[in-house]
């Protein structure tokens, strides 16, 4: 298998060579064999990705970007059914790392300008990729995958203007797994519905860990009608699966909308949160099909049920489903019904709503099961520990969902092991999460591509707000600092360095862990005369008292998660010079003071009241065996009783100190000497 390379200055006459690269995709679709891979180098291009070469099981041939996301395919001019990205009867194709645009104002008909087209195909990757900018009218798609089976789109993302943004139609194992959809706007398409994901008579289809967030823009959804976050039309779609899913903040019929399924049916481990309806599956004719709800959080339902049916308000609710069972689940505020008509419920919480159970054509009611608790929720996506629903379900589990570990394992298509398999892999911070926001919020409106989890602001959790930290901080707490990774917060700092007296002071204080900002104080004890810290954590000044001060300090994050640690700072007379030796002179007047010419250079004044004491200080070099002498006697550490005339000395080095004239009385005196 061989790799050649495509850029946007290249030439065709190259051999494709990382340093001589093709300048086509359709030219180095010629010169590949199945099987080889196209890295595209960083750049805009305006040729679509159009039929690579197929590959052949088990190697796949691969059209990636040299660096994820630097390459955008961007299609503006090209003629009625034409795409982005076009694969038309191949198999075993993977492409990886590539944004695909069209041109939102094209006026061609039915789906021309969708950003990806597949159709005929089989065994397909398409992985960390973005699609955007569909034409705003008639039948069109970010993503449309038609007549094909074992498709994978993986961690990809869509957003902007069209019908759908995920569409999967007459397909059959389709997986969508962690992919992000948001329902910008939608001119035309006569009063058709539209949503952000879709299987459309399509068998099989599994939704994992996909999310459909911030479709809420009514005014801008101008024909037919919004039917919600997933959606599985009125044609007949059997065995399809939402595993593990977030709708976040809906303004369709439901999070869920279910108009015609068939076969067995599964939602399981996702919320619908701040959702005009919640879980909606209907059938209208024919044997009646399975439905099973499970550990499900539908809350904040905030529609209105009407006449005509159910849907808005309600949390779930089944039509003509005799097999519809919700189980482990928490229908929390839902403005109409907990559940309604003909779905059976059991071991399911229902706390804060319009009415628990009821509906319409029938009369849902309680399991025996069932409970009527405060759930103490902190976040959608989980249940705390101390709630009363904490391994409360039938299976020992939580009621309600839990989302924190990815479903299918990376790069599996379905059928394949692991495909299905709740692993181990964490789910949060969401993959690429900072690339789509950037991408989401540059949307050119209206409406505004700065909303939601779009904004530029700073999260609860001191940060900027994330699609993670916006999911996490839906109910008004900080996100667990566990899942960036953050530490505990801890003071780093346990020593400081000694000041002198009289002599600038600055240390910084430092911590590791919580999240920055980071606030100081001091919580117990005082810091020397002279000294402060500030909420940087910067102790400054200048001391004007000797001695030893023991204090703590309290550093305080932006959680308000707080660490404390006790120092001492010790403030000498004077720094450590090594070599010398200080000869301090303390004199204390006891009746007037001293007139400031006696003293030179250098002195130091500290005023105690009601006296005052003067301090001189001279620093000496030490004989050459390191000792200090006075008139032949070793002078060690410590202090001594001194007493001077005017003109003494003391061993010839310095005038330690002179009397002035006046009227004075003879003050106490005495030397410290520092051997250093």
């Amino acid at each position: 298998m061989s790799d050649y390379y495509i850029s946007t200055d290249g030439d065709n006459g190259n051999p494709g060579t990382e340093g001589s690269p093709f300048a086509t995709f359709a030219y180095s679709f010629t010169q590949m064999a199945t099987g080889d891979t196209l890295i595209v180098k960083d750049g805009t291009y305006t040729e679509a990705i159009r039929n690579p070469l197929s590959g052949s099981a088990p190697q796949n041939t691969i059209i990636r970007a040299e660096n994820n996301f630097g390459v955008l395919v961007e299609c503006l001019s090209l003629g009625s059914y034409r795409y982005a990205l076009d694969i038309n009867s191949k198999s075993y194709v993977q492409v990886e790392g590539i944004k695909f645009k069209t041109d939102p104002d094209r006026l061609d008909t039915d789906k021309g300008g969708t950003p990806a087209h597949i159709t005929y195909s089989d065994h397909l990757k398409i992985l960390r990729s973005a699609f955007y900018d569909c034409p705003n009218t008639d039948n069109r798609s970010a993503v449309r995958v038609a007549d094909s089976s074992y498709v994978l789109f993986e961690e990809c993302w869509a957003w902007g203007h069209g019908r759908y943004k995920f569409t999967v139609y007459e397909s059959d194992k389709v997986i969508m797994r962690r992919c992000v959809a948001r329902h910008d706007s939608h001119d035309s398409y006569a009063t058709n519905p539209h949503a952000n994901f879709t299987s459309y008579k399509s068998d099989d289809t599994v939704i994992q860990n996909c999310i459909a967030i911030d479709s809420d823009q009514d005014e801008y959804y101008l024909s037919g009608v919004y039917y919600g976050g997933f959606y599985i039309p009125i044609n007949l779609s059997e065995d399809n699966k939402i595993m593990g899913c977030i709708g976040l903040k809906l303004a369709g019929l439901a999070g869920i909308n279910n108009g015609g399924a068939d076969g067995d049916q599964e939602v399981k481990d996702t919320v619908i949160w701040d959702s005009k309806g919640g879980i909606n599956y209907q059938y209208l004719s024919g044997p009646a099909p399975t439905l099973s709800v499970d550990h499900v959080t539908c809350g904040n339902i905030w529609g209105t049920a009407s006449d005509a049916g159910t849907v808005w308000g309600t949390g779930a609710r089944t039509r003509n489903f005799a097999g519809g069972l919700i189980t482990n689940s928490l229908l929390y505020d839902c403005h109409s019904f907990g559940v309604a008509d003909d779905i059976n419920s059991d071991y399911n919480d229902f706390f804060s709503n319009g009415k628990d159970h009821g509906g319409r054509f029938s009369e849902a009611s309680p399991g025996a099961n069932d409970l009527f608790l405060a759930p103490a929720m902190k976040y959608i996506v989980r249940i705390e520990d101390g709630s009363p629903l904490k391994g409360a379900a039938d299976d020992g589990g939580d009621i309600g969902a839990t989302i924190f570990y990815q479903y299918g394992v990376a790069g599996t298509l379905w059928g394949e092991e692991g495909y299905e398999d709740l692993t181990d892999d964490s789910l949060w911070p969401f993959p690429n999460e900072d690339e789509i926001k950037s991408d989401m919020s540059s949307f050119v409106g209206p409406p505004s591509g700065e909303r939601g989890f779009c904004v530029d602001e700073i999260g609860l959790y001191g940060g900027s707000v994330t699609l993670t930290s916006y999911i996490w901080e839906y109910l008004g707490y900080a996100i667990p600092s566990d899942i960036y990774g953050v530490v505990t917060l801890a003071v780093v700092t346990t020593t400081l360095s000694n000041g002198t007296v009289d002599s600038p002071y600055s240390e910084e204080l430092t911590a590791t862990g919580g999240v920055s900002p980071y606030t100081w104080s001091v919580s117990a004890g005082s810091l020397p005369n002279g000294l402060s810290l500030s909420a940087g954590g910067t102790i400054s000044g200048t001391s004007t008292t000797l001695g030893t001060s023991t204090f703590t300090v309290q550093v305080e994050d932006s959680l308000s998660n707080t660490d404390t640690q006790e120092l001492v700072i010790v403030v000498d007379v004077v720094a450590a010079r090594s070599g010398l030796a200080w000869i301090i002179t303390y004199v204390r007047e006891m009746v007037n003071d001293i007139d400031s010419d006696v003293w030179t250079d250098g002195q130091i004044r500290e005023h105690i009241d009601p006296h005052r004491t003067y301090v001189r200080r001279k620093c000496l070099d030490k004989d050459p065996d390191g000792k200090i002498y006075s008139a032949g006697t070793e002078m060690l550490e410590g202090t001594y009783a001194y007493s001077t005339e005017s003109g003494s000395s003391w061993d010839g080095d310095a005038t330690i100190f002179r009397y002035g004239t006046g009227n004075q009385v003879a003050p106490q005196q005495s030397l410290l000497i520092i051997g250093i």
